[in-house]
């Protein structure tokens, strides 16, 4: 990325849409198929109001960001689904990067839904991060994890929390509700900066449901 300024897939403001609208935009969603991105500082950067649904099919992401940021805590009336689905994450700092100043005393449900994914973070990332002044545990309680035939490759930290002093600290797993996902080595055709083609699974070591390779379809990305 440029020193200068952070590039972003897509920088999303529901908000906005809302207030320039004569009826306020109470649900948001945004779909991205067979896309592969590179070099961001996220993927999707989002300000929103109202419900939010984000889903990714047959994308890969490279990072060195996360796959979405969202910089506040969703609402009560807020509730989040990103949805997943033979999507491909490799050297990426996580799914999903969460900014906030303040908790919630209610949060919105955030909802993640992964099927046939590959999620291989870089080394110092983690799956759930959480930026905030106060530990993320109201957010834990309003978060779910679904899906099947998902592999987390190692390190594998599933989320961590940033404190307001810098320093980085492990969310307890047992304070997780995640379902559909296993740790496993994960082998690929080449390495991250070569073609997209490169970040096709080649290898991992868990039985999955199905014989097909998860994450991208290499031969439908651009």
């Amino acid at each position: 990325t440029d020193a200068r300024r952070e590039f972003v897939a897509i920088e999303w403001n529901t908000a906005a849409l809302g207030q320039a609208s004569e009826l306020a935009l109470t649900q948001g969603r945004l779909e991205l198929r067979h896309c592969a991105l590179r070099g961001m500082a996220a993927g999707v950067r989002c300000e929103w109001g109202g419900a939010l649904a984000l889903q990714f099919d047959n994308v890969l992401h490279l990072g060195p960001g996360p796959l979405v940021r969202l910089n506040r805590m969703p609402r009560l009336d807020e509730p989040i689904q990103i949805s997943l689905a033979h999507a491909t994450l490799r050297a990426a700092a996580s799914l999903l990067t969460l900014r906030y100043a303040a908790a919630e005393a209610e949060p919105g449900r955030i909802a993640v839904t992964a099927n046939d994914c590959v999620l291989a973070l870089d080394p110092q990332g983690s799956l759930l991060h959480f930026l905030g002044t106060q530990p993320p545990a109201r957010l834990l309680a309003a978060l779910e994890w679904h899906g099947q035939g998902s592999v987390l490759a190692p390190p594998g930290v599933l989320a961590a929390w940033q404190t307001p002093g810098g320093s980085t600290e492990p969310v307890e797993a047992a304070r997780l509700r995640i379902a559909g996902l296993v740790k496993s080595d994960v082998g690929f055709a080449g390495a991250p900066r070569d073609a997209f083609a490169a970040s096709r699974a080649v290898r991992w070591q868990v039985p999955l449901r199905s014989p097909d390779p998860p994450g991208i379809d290499e031969t439908r990305l651009p």
